[in-house]
């Protein structure tokens, strides 16, 4: 939390697509399609929404996961070997022996895995209680001189993970979702308040589309240590490229030390 020596800068590319739901042959097809734009536009990170492979389908969950080194996560980890990007692959079902995991993966230059998250917080509004089974550890790794850290989708809602990602040495909070329209107002408010309340930078990539009778509006964002979105948020498919620069986080760390200025022998 004390600065940085060097300046890292990194260009990001959030996918918001349009999931077809159930589908993983059409949105594979159509991930693969914008992540080759973004690579020929310099993308350095590329990242998928969650369950980008299938969209939401509760009702088809368990004819559409996936055994670990499945297709989907086979499909992006040669993708990457050919064009020397990093990609954080939203999230993908994992079907285990213990159950369905909401899975993440981080996927280096050379096709490398640098990183696996499970979802921790299940949303029971939405059943994934009845569905999912929740992981147990957070995941960190460098892409280009940023530690980069994934939350996904409710995960958001629990400020006490964004503050360990903090603690852990976190420039940057990656949050892939399917957040629905009801609640795209909370949405706005918690990439911000995440953003602040630990001086990084948040980037959140939701899908777009209609699945299982619920409406998701993108409204994706990459919100800097300021609290200020450095896009316009819309509700179309879209990619978004925008670049970050570590030396916004030192800016506003140098400026006010709240972070360290925790009480952590009262709370």
């Amino acid at each position: 939390m004390d600065g940085y020596l060097i300046v890292a800068k990194l260009k990001l590319a959030l996918i918001q697509m349009e999931l077809a739901e159930a589908d993983p042959p059409q949105n594979t097809e159509k991930a693969i399609s914008f992540m080759d734009k973004a690579s020929k536009e310099g993308a350095d990170l590329i990242i998928l929404p969650e369950l980008w492979p299938i969209g939401f389908a509760p009702l088809h969950l368990n004819d559409v996961a996936e055994a670990p080194n499945g297709p989907s996560v086979n499909i992006v980890r040669d993708w990457t070997k050919d064009k020397g990007c990093f990609v954080l692959a939203g999230s993908i079902p994992e079907l285990t022996p213990e159950g369905i995991y909401n899975k993440s993966y981080l996927f280096g230059p050379k096709g490398q895995v640098l990183g696996e998250y499970s979802k921790l917080h299940l949303f029971d509004l939405m059943g994934e209680k009845d569905t999912f089974v929740a992981g147990d550890k957070i995941m960190t790794a460098d892409v280009k001189g940023f530690t980069v850290g994934v939350m996904i989708c409710y995960d958001l809602r629990f400020p006490e993970l964004a503050r360990e990602y903090a603690l852990n040495g976190v420039d940057l909070l990656i949050v892939p979702a399917l957040w629905p329209d009801a609640r795209i107002g909370h949405w706005d408010i918690l990439l911000r308040a995440r953003a602040i309340e630990n001086q990084l930078f948040v980037a959140g990539c939701n899908g777009v589309g209609n699945m299982t009778d619920l409406y998701f509006p993108g409204q994706s964002m990459i919100v800097n240590p300021y609290g200020n979105s450095i896009n316009e948020p819309d509700n179309r498919e879209s990619l978004i490229i925008r670049d970050i620069n570590s030396n916004e986080i030192k800016k506003v760390r140098d400026l006010v030390k709240y972070v360290d200025d925790r009480r952590d022998d009262v709370y």
